[in-house]
């Protein structure tokens, strides 16, 4: 028998606490199939997000006690070592599944977050190993790399599947990959992954040290992380991002998202459907004169300045603020390379020609 979603439902399931896996796992391979999320509320029965619909089991309700120690296994019992984490209301999970949680904060006389206290609600994203349609929507956008993209879509929609696809296929026509795994979502994914690390000190990481071609980052949304991005298109890197958003102009309504996309950062905006979860809805080219102004007081300004000087980024950030206020998009943009031919039919063949890196011109030329 081959592999189905309804394997990567029960990988997920099993490690929540044995009273609700073994509930869980017994539950239809149909309702299995089209799962995307595992709901643990205390004082409700279990529920799955199916299709876009929750779906309440009948099954006993959740009590605070399997709370508990369906906490406890999802940390492979170590809730220490998951800390930090945790003070960001998620758990990853072995297999790439991450899980959500509600508590209540805990904070320090100084107001810093200790850690949370008593959860209410567990919320398991099942991660899928394989998704044919998400092959198919990186197959299509995969001639996008080579100028960088967007991907958006509401949670749910595929964009870390997705994602992931893009880093496999990239990998295999021998691009320099650099995958930026914050949570640590991607798993096992046989590509150069940087796990742990906040986004935007990791990109630095990997120009420094790691010789990419191409960077793949999972939601994108800091100034910090719109300045390192910036950084890596000087350096001649192609950045691939995803960002939350329910349409492609909504995108250009988000502080942090409208300033990359005025800067020339990216050439198209994707939008991910999530019904079904990774169906590709629209694909749209990104016109940098059409990209509204984004205005920036003075004080603003300064406290931008001030936390940059901080971070002791050095010369670095010194560039990265001058791409930012003085408008240096249009340069990056048309230090792209261009050469190349799409041909994504050719995806798996490993007799491709390996993509070229053109450091003359200091730009990535996928030739895809």
């Amino acid at each position: 028998m081959g592999y189905a979603w309804s394997d990567d439902f029960d990988t997920a399931a099993r490690q929540l606490c044995a009273e609700l896996a073994n509930a869980l796992c017994a539950v239809p391979p149909a309702l299995k199939e089209t799962a995307t999320e595992i709901r643990l509320l205390v004082g409700l029965p279990p529920q799955l997000l199916c299709s876009g619909r929750m779906t309440p089991l009948a099954l006993p309700s959740v009590t605070a006690r399997m709370l508990e120690d369906s906490l406890l296994s999802l940390s492979g019992n170590s809730m220490q070592s998951h800390q930090q984490e945790l003070r960001q209301g998620f758990l990853s999970v072995m297999g790439g599944h991450r899980a959500g949680v509600a508590a209540t904060a805990v904070y320090s006389a100084r107001g810093e977050l200790l850690g949370l206290r008593d959860p209410n609600a567990i919320v398991l994203r099942i991660a899928h190993s394989e998704s044919l349609l998400g092959l198919s929507t990186a197959r299509e956008l995969l001639p996008l790399c080579r100028q960088g993209f967007l991907l958006s879509g509401v949670p749910g929609s595929g964009k870390t599947t997705v994602l992931r696809r893009l880093a496999e296929l990239l990998q295999a026509r021998d691009v320099r990959v650099v995958l930026i795994d914050e949570r640590g979502e991607f798993g096992s994914t046989p590509v150069c992954r940087l796990s742990g690390y906040p986004k935007a000190d990791a990109i630095l990481m990997a120009l420094r040290a790691l010789s990419p071609q191409v960077i793949l980052c999972d939601e994108l949304g800091g100034e910090d992380e719109t300045q390192a991005i910036l950084w890596s298109l000087r350096c001649g890197v192609s950045v691939v991002a995803t960002a939350h958003a329910a349409s492609c102009a909504e995108l250009f309504r988000r502080k942090g998202t409208a300033l990359l996309i005025s800067s020339g950062a990216f050439s198209h905006a994707a939008l991910l459907g999530d019904n079904p979860v990774g169906a590709l809805r629209e694909v749209t080219p990104i016109h940098i004169a059409d990209a509204p102004p984004i205005a920036f007081d003075n004080a603003e300004r300064e406290r931008s300045l001030e936390s940059d000087a901080q971070a002791d980024r050095g010369a670095a950030t010194d560039l990265l603020q001058r791409a930012l206020w003085c408008g240096v998009g249009a340069s990056i943009s048309s230090a792209r390379a261009t050469a190349g031919t799409d041909t994504p039919a050719a995806d798996d063949n490993p007799s491709a020609p390996p993509l070229q890196y053109d450091e003359d011109r200091c730009a990535a030329a996928l030739c895809l």
